[in-house]
């Protein structure tokens, strides 16, 4: 199985900006959280991160017929 994770504008900057309201945890710690989950479920997990909606639409679009899911970070 192999599921897309897409995360939305502002996600890369978790844990650089205001940690008492959006908390410490980074981009990159939650993508070790996903990925040691996926492997105890013998999934396969492919990361994007972007700014711009425009390229989350054309991720979804590119991705569609190459992944059995998609889990949006918006």
């Amino acid at each position: 199985m192999k599921i897309l994770v897409l995360q939305g504008p502002n996600i890369n900057m978790l844990g650089r900006r205001k940690a008492e309201h959006y908390g410490a945890v980074t981009m990159d710690e939650i993508h070790d959280r996903i990925e040691k989950r996926a492997s105890e479920l013998d999934c396969r997990v492919v990361f994007h991160q972007s700014n711009h909606e425009g390229d989350l639409v054309g991720w979804v679009q590119q991705c569609r017929d190459e992944v059995d899911g998609i889990i949006l970070n918006p």
